[in-house]
């Protein structure tokens, strides 16, 4: 089990592993996303603690997905997020060529010709690791089978529209409840 633990924060790459860094490292980012986004913060007696902040910041992408597909039209993605909040995301069910070509472009990594070395048996070339990242893909999707979000009001209390919720949600997100509604995660 903890060797599991670790294999989740290591993800191989062409110029070796990518480690997830822990929060501690990640807290001037937090701190400095935290003062742009903040619109009220109650209870603190003075200024709040950097550590406070970051963890505010990591609160924001800490949810719980759902999927269910209903009937033949659409299938609706829910984020239970921290505080009791549920956002839905409505989209349309993907066509039988839409998710062929979602799963073929899905793969993450491939091989190709790296340097050629010297060894003992003369010159060889080796393969070289890359990897691609699937945002992009998954920011596409999204935008193109959206039908509606629901859960969520912009600051003046109106209910967004469409092309406002294409524009206002984070691509993580989008990753995140792409990948639900294909059954990836």
């Amino acid at each position: 089990m903890a060797h599991d633990r670790h294999l989740q924060f290591y993800i191989p790459t062409g110029k070796g592993p990518l480690v997830i860094p822990d929060r501690g490292l990640t807290q001037p980012a937090d701190v400095t996303l935290y003062d742009e986004i903040l619109i009220e913060a109650k209870g603190y007696d003075g200024p709040v603690p950097a550590k406070h902040k970051s963890t505010v910041v990591h609160g924001l992408y800490e949810r719980e997905t759902l999927a269910e597909i209903n009937g033949r039209e659409s299938i609706s993605v829910r984020e239970y997020i921290a505080g009791g909040f549920v956002v839905t995301h409505t989209m349309r069910l993907p066509t039988a060529e839409e998710l062929a070509k979602f799963r073929v472009k899905q793969g993450t990594f491939g091989l190709k010709p790296g340097k050629r070395r010297a060894n003992r048996g003369g010159k060889q070339r080796h393969l070289q690791l890359v990897t691609r990242s699937t945002l992009r893909l998954a920011v596409d999707t999204y935008d193109l089978m959206l039908q509606s979000v629901d859960g969520v009001k912009l600051i003046n209390g109106d209910t967004p529209t469409i092309g406002q919720c294409i524009e206002l949600v984070d691509p993580l997100i989008k990753r995140l409840v792409v990948n639900v509604a294909m059954g990836l995660d």
